[in-house]
């Protein structure tokens, strides 16, 4: 209802309210019928505003500042971001049967009124100018900041601690990231058909071969009958290959994309965020379907769910509001997000069909459950994918007996947690971070020392130094190229090169690899394989598709093949052959009938 009028926001209130109000405010007892009492509340509010602003609650008039000074209007989202407190109602409903005393009375329903359309509370527009010269223009929002993570986190004076734990990913993020790109390349990451997430088969074997271990998630109190928590970055990084366009589900496999392979030649911070922006628009895959305990995602309940990209791009847009390489709580985090405007809903409608236990009883459209589902999709936002791809640094302990949301809901008594990630007590967003958001302009990552692996033999043999235990990466790197031969000797195998030229990888990769991990410069014997292999790899390229026709006779074949139209369309196969590439098979067809053959379809 924009620009709505005084005397229309009066009007469309019951005149018992705007009895008990003028009472409030000392009109006139003589106005007894509406149309007097609108009259005089409208002549005190005109002159008298000051005094009546005064009347109104703490929060009521912090309501009136940041509507006044944000466009006439404040989303109730933002106010509860800002201030930690619901926004007031602008709706008042007095009952002269059950008249409230005084005190409780305010007059802040007269000058305010509700958009229906996005949630907010707005100021009579014609009260804008008067509201400017009496109320002062509100703070900016600020986003407190932590010194020190505590070792610890008490929970209740007779309770020892949980540890509290602490993950950068920044670091490790480039070679983590080739590593994965390399196990999809070797064919070794399955989904599954329908969901396209990781088998439990890959989640163990990416698991292995994390630089940085997963999230100790573990509680030692955990009951034998309990679930426990399960992965959280061995799962994320399957999923967030997809999502940032990488990888590709080919039946029951990842396989690089044109994107996938760049990354994987060219490795830098450019390639993340560009990854970053593809996560963002990626409504393939929902976070909080991660959060099993919460029922009926992938039935009814679906369908009252938003997009995700929907919630993630506002998340990711208002990240540029936390400071930079300073923690910040949880709550904190949250509420910057909604105090800057960028406030996000998991659900479009009612969630009747998402319940704990039971559909009936358990249901989450019987409780009032606030924002929770909200707060509960940041937390598996931020430490699951955006803490795997190195943007964000968490502190984190175990999620058991933390309940941050949900905790007195029905059908959750035998559960120790919601979720994995209820453990999240801190976020920092990193330099990387601050890189994909846009922030800075240049991101300089760490400088990695590269070890030698191996020696390189004249005989095609790369002899592993001091005869060291290689680690996943280190591994997984070595089975790029090079075949094992013994416990400490590995092979150059044309075989299998060519099999890893043959799916895109080229010549230059492997003396790349070869001068990065070897302890000596490539022999001369080497150098020749090498040569050799790119002249073969290069002397077959695939052609257009085509399609292969009989000719009845050679004479034909022949007469065809030398017409001076049809000819540039095809060529002579052998005697009785002609070859028609397949963007040239209309214009053939063509030849053919004006020399009087047809080929039938």
């Amino acid at each position: 209802m924009p620009g709505l009028k005084l005397v229309e926001r009066l009007n469309k209130m019951g005149v018992d309210t705007l009895k008990i109000v003028g009472k409030k405010l000392e009109i006139s007892k003589t106005a007894t019928r509406k149309a007097d009492i609108i009259e005089a509340l409208s002549h005190k509010i005109n002159y008298h505003l000051a005094d009546i602003v005064r009347m109104c609650t703490k929060w009521e008039r912090l309501c009136l500042r940041e509507a006044t000074y944000n466009g006439g209007k404040v989303p109730v989202f933002q106010f509860y971001g800002k201030y930690g407190v619901q926004c007031p109602s602008p709706v008042a409903s007095y009952n002269t049967y059950h008249k409230p005393a005084m005190s409780e009375v305010s007059p802040f329903p007269l000058l305010v009124h509700s958009d229906g359309y996005s949630s907010a509370v707005c100021v009579l527009e014609e009260l804008i100018p008067k509201l400017k010269q009496i109320l002062s223009k509100p703070e900016e929002v600020t986003c407190k900041t932590i010194k020190q993570i505590p070792a610890e986190l008490k929970q209740g004076e007779d309770k020892s601690g949980h540890p509290i734990l602490v993950h950068s990913g920044q670091t490790s993020i480039f070679d983590e990231l080739t590593l994965m790109l390399s196990l999809v390349q070797a064919g070794k990451l399955r989904v599954t058909d329908k969901s396209k997430r990781p088998t439990d088969a890959t989640v163990r074997l990416v698991d292995q071969s994390l630089i940085e271990p997963d999230f100790q998630l573990i509680d030692d109190d955990l009951e034998s009958w309990e679930t426990p928590p399960g992965a959280v970055r061995a799962h994320a990084w399957p999923v967030l290959l997809q999502q940032c366009g990488w990888c590709k589900a080919k039946g029951s496999h990842l396989e690089l994309t044109p994107k996938g392979r760049g990354v994987l030649k060219a490795m830098d911070a450019d390639q993340i965020k560009q990854g970053l922006t593809r996560f963002g628009d990626n409504d393939l895959f929902d976070e909080l379907n991660r959060i099993t305990h919460i029922k009926g995602q992938t039935g009814k309940g679906k369908r009252c769910l938003s997009k995700p990209s929907l919630r993630k791009n506002p998340i990711l847009n208002a990240m540029t509001h936390w400071p930079v390489n300073q923690w910040i709580a949880f709550d904190d985090a949250y509420r910057t997000i909604l105090a800057n405007g960028h406030g996000f809903s998991v659900c479009r409608a009612n969630p009747w069909h998402l319940y704990f236990g039971e559909p009936g009883y358990g249901s989450l459209g019987n409780e009032e459950v606030g924002d929770s589902l909200e707060r509960q999709y940041l937390r598996a936002l931020v430490m699951e994918p955006l803490a795997t791809l190195g943007l964000v640094d968490i502190a984190y302990t175990t999620p058991h007996d933390q309940w941050p949301e949900f905790g007195d809901l029905w059908g959750v008594d035998d559960m120790s947690f919601c979720s994995r990630y209820d453990g999240l007590i801190y976020i920092r967003l990193n330099d990387l971070g601050a890189f994909c958001l846009e922030l800075t302009d240049i991101y300089q990552a760490k400088a990695t020392e590269t070890k030698s692996l191996f020696k390189i033999l004249p005989t095609l043999e790369l002899a592993l130094m001091q005869h060291r235990n290689l680690n996943a990466l280190d591994r997984v790197r070595l089975e790029q190229y090079a075949v094992p031969q013994s416990d400490y000797v590995w092979t150059l195998n044309k075989k299998h090169l060519l099999e890893k030229l043959e799916s895109g990888t080229t010549i230059q990769q492997v003396r790349k690899f070869l001068c990065a991990y070897g302890d000596n410069e490539i022999p001369a014997t080497v150098e020749t394989f090498l040569n050799d292999l790119e002249r073969r790899a290069g002397a077959v390229k695939t052609s257009k598709e085509a399609i292969l026709i009989k000719i009845r006779d050679k004479e034909t074949a022949a007469l065809i093949a030398h017409d001076r139209v049809a000819r540039k369309y095809c060529y002579l196969a052998g005697s009785q052959h002609v070859v028609v590439p397949k963007q040239h098979e209309k214009p053939f067809r063509k030849a053919l009938k004006t020399m009087g053959y047809i080929l039938p379809q």
